[in-house]
């Protein structure tokens, strides 16, 4: 049952005016604390024609990275379980997964952003912007098994926007024997409903987990407010910085860290210790 009390009025209210004032197309918005709903609101239409239909609550959206803690933790909670160690190759696992320095790459490099592979060009005949190519999940880990790295692997971290999923998803699923989709349900989103990324500032840097992804969508949980809230949408995040409004309407404050610090830098550089 959605919220009725002010907080879900004034947070509804925000969201009927973005889209009123094309903000934003369609959007969804919901916040916990102590694991009870406070708000949860909508408002928008699937497309920009006139005949769209009208979103729901239950209406998906593509997050993109928000789901990256997610394969990331899988793969953590199958070394748990004794079926991957974290330096031993990629190839032990995954045999196709071979070529140009791959069979030396380890769990742990892959992990951490260190496969030197292609990314967001074209490579091995296949082309990487179209949408019709990346929706073929086999198609795609066949194509990052057997594709020429750009660098050597192990050498270099460089973010992963889009591949992330096909290296661990296609790691995942040789191991597990079973589709990813069975693996995340089993082993991440039943037990926790939530994978996660560390934010906050230096001394602090587990306040907040959570992630985001290209587009705007976003998932986070402050432990020390005991707060958990979650934004999709189907346009990018909107200049007038649509989400943080919806943030400050419940008290999370968007990220932790002093203004000079440089998150990306602070992130990559824990995964060298």
């Amino acid at each position: 049952m959605k919220p009725t009390g002010e907080l879900q009025q004034k947070a509804q209210a925000l969201a009927d005016l973005a889209i009123r004032d094309g903000l934003q197309g369609a959007l969804q918005f919901c916040a916990f604390r102590d694991g009870k709903c406070v708000v949860d609101v909508w408002a928008g239409t699937m497309a920009t024609d006139p005949d769209a239909a009208w979103i729901d609550g239950r209406t998906l959206f593509p997050i993109f990275s928000t789901e990256k803690p997610l394969l990331a933790t899988a793969v953590h909670r199958t070394v748990e379980r004794g079926m991957l160690a974290y330096d031993r190759p990629v190839s032990d696992y995954w045999p196709e997964f071979r070529g140009g320095g791959k069979e030396r790459l380890t769990v742990r490099e892959m992990l951490g952003y260190r496969c030197g592979l292609p990314d967001d060009k074209p490579g091995a005949g296949l082309d990487l912007k179209s949408l019709e190519r990346r929706a073929d999940w086999q198609g795609m880990l066949q194509w990052y098994a057997s594709c020429v790295p750009e660098i050597e692997p192990g050498t270099t971290q460089r973010y992963m926007p889009r591949s992330y999923g096909w290296a661990l998803g296609g790691l995942l699923e040789k191991v597990w024997k079973r589709p990813l989709n069975d693996i995340l349900l089993e082993q991440v989103l039943e037990p926790s409903g939530m994978g996660y990324g560390l934010w906050g500032g230096a001394d602090d840097l587990s306040r907040v987990f959570g992630h985001g992804g290209v587009g705007g969508s976003e998932g986070l949980c402050d432990r020390s407010r005991r707060l958990t809230v979650g934004y999709t949408c189907n346009f990018d995040n909107a200049p007038p910085k649509l989400r943080e409004a919806f943030y400050s309407l419940v008290g999370m404050r968007w990220r932790y860290w002093d203004e000079d610090v440089n998150i990306q830098d602070l992130q990559m550089a824990t995964m060298k210790r």
